[in-house]
């Protein structure tokens, strides 16, 4: 299936609301390493934040795809998966929170 850059970007607003609006179930130390994640790439992309923080959700989208394709196949290092697109995620939606994009 191939999507638009407007339907890949409605994708990505929704995955970094929800995670907004999570952010306080996800694990502390999650949150503390996600955030010194989040300086290091705003750092790396300092003009366009939202960019980045749009593709690290891509890539995040993508990890949870494969980690699905993991577990359906039974192998144990879903939970490895699992535990990075948390932290990717938290990362990117911080990025743009920081960026001051709702």
């Amino acid at each position: 299936m191939i999507y638009t850059k407007p339907a890949l970007d409605a994708i990505a607003d929704q995955s970094l609301a929800a995670i907004r609006d999570g952010r306080d179930e996800y694990d502390p130390e999650a949150v503390r390493v996600a955030g010194d994640i989040a300086a290091v790439l705003a750092e790396q992309f300092p003009g366009d934040r939202v960019t980045a923080g749009r593709a690290i959700i891509c890539a995040v989208q993508m990890a949870a795809a494969l980690g699905d394709q993991l577990r359906e196949q039974g192998a144990e290092s879903g939970s490895v998966v699992d535990a990075l697109t948390d932290i990717l995620a938290l990362a990117a939606e911080q990025i743009v929170r920081e960026a001051g994009t709702p």
